[in-house]
């Protein structure tokens, strides 16, 4: 799930005690590993499926499922010993440069020789560093950004086809077989994910 927040909206909802937009200013370089996602993920399904609907006082709930969802991350990335998850942030400034990297190329082809060789480092050792510091392997975290990038290409319209291609997969069986099993439906709507794939 993307959410876009206006600047305007976090200051709008701030409290003395509580300034929202120092929290979610869009740095980037945070990874949030959910040990306990259950409670995230119901305030997330349940403001989904609120600014998806039409029904009286949708506005005013949808902004308070927000808060919710806002202030319960907010509670764990302040607080190291809350229940929903652990932060991980980069401390290795070279692992940060090559997440904004990564981020800026992401529809292109990025080997892991290309990258070794962009940031000066050995390729096993920044595969190593990688994972310690993000919890992803350099692919995995490349397909997942991939993958939501394309889901949100969906959402806005473009064809399943076109968003594959536009995120930066080369095949689009593949990309299907990734998606359905990331998110439980394939690129096109239907339900179910091939068992075989596998990523990480």
């Amino acid at each position: 799930m993307i959410i876009y927040i206006s600047p305007q909206f976090l200051q709008q909802q701030s409290t003395p005690d509580c300034q929202l937009e120092e929290i979610f200013n869009g740095k980037k370089g945070a990874v949030l590993h959910m040990e306990n996602p259950e409670a995230i993920w119901t305030l997330a399904d349940s403001l989904e499926q609120e600014l998806e609907g039409n029904a009286y006082g949708r506005v005013i709930l949808s902004n308070g499922l927000l808060l919710r969802l806002l202030i319960a991350l907010a509670r764990r990335m302040q607080n190291p010993d809350a229940a929903f998850a652990k932060p991980i942030v980069p401390t290795n400034s070279r692992i940060l440069d090559i997440l904004h990297y990564i981020d800026a190329h992401l529809t292109e082809d990025i080997p892991i020789e290309r990258l070794a060789e962009e940031f000066f480092i050995s390729k096993y050792h920044m595969m190593r560093l990688f994972r310690q510091e993000t919890g992803y392997s350099i692919h995995g975290y490349l397909q997942e950004r991939r993958l939501l990038h394309a889901r949100e290409l969906i959402r806005q319209g473009i064809s399943a086809t076109e968003s594959c291609f536009l995120s930066g997969f080369g095949s689009y069986s593949s990309f299907t077989r990734a998606y359905a099993k990331r998110f439980g439906t394939t690129p096109t709507g239907r339900k179910g994910a091939p068992a075989e794939e596998t990523y990480e």
